[in-house]
């Protein structure tokens, strides 16, 4: 998770803790999954999960925000980094099934809505992508900036197609409608920041 200017490495907020089930939870004998949570970002919770068996079987389990001590209840949107799903959680007993086949892990970012439908879920190739805010604002209420250590994929849930998006880096500037691609079905907004520096992302 290196920076693409300085060679920095995105960092977590604090040393990881196993989620509370997790420590009464026999992970290599198969009985569930090992939880790890942290945070990053502007409020961003992390639960990487983890299938330590060997065993053929593969592992079904549901994860939450409230597995995360510092969940505080706002709904969130929860991004798996190993498929690229997406699912909004907005109530405090709602939860993301996972399910990880030998060895394998998942890492879950529940990235909190800065407006009713959006929020910034991670730079895309970076395992905790979400470190890469560093600040948002809400100007109005039409309007939401995020400003981002790093350029790259930035991955953003959007519930409606933005209807413009601009960049401020070295220069201001739009980014090139080949950079941009919406999913209205799964509302996944991808944009295509320049490499080399921070950059600021307004979305209107």
């Amino acid at each position: 998770s290196l920076l693409d200017d300085i060679g920095m490495v995105l960092k977590v907020d604090r040393a990881g803790l196993p989620a509370v089930r997790s420590l009464f939870t026999d992970a290599p004998a198969g009985e569930g999954l090992m939880l790890i949570t942290n945070t990053a970002g502007e409020g961003h919770l992390l639960i990487g999960a983890f299938n330590c068996s060997r065993s053929e079987q593969p592992i079904s389990e549901t994860v939450s925000p409230e597995d995360v001590p510092e969940f505080d209840g706002q709904a969130t949107v929860a991004y798996s980094h190993r498929t690229g799903g997406l699912a909004v959680v907005d109530a405090p007993d709602k939860s993301v099934g996972l399910l990880l086949g030998p060895l394998e892990y998942d890492i879950l970012t529940f990235a909190p809505l800065l407006t009713p439908g959006l929020a910034f879920l991670g730079i895309k190739d970076k395992l905790v992508g979400a470190a890469a805010l560093k600040c948002s604002n809400v100007p109005d209420k039409k309007t939401a900036k995020f400003s981002l250590t790093t350029g790259g994929t930035a991955l953003f849930y959007a519930k409606s197609k933005p209807k413009e998006i601009d960049l401020h880096g070295l220069l201001h500037h739009k980014p090139h409608p080949s950079d941009i691609t919406y999913n209205p079905k799964t509302k996944l907004l991808t944009i295509d920041l320049p490499r080399g520096g921070g950059v600021c992302v307004t979305i209107r």
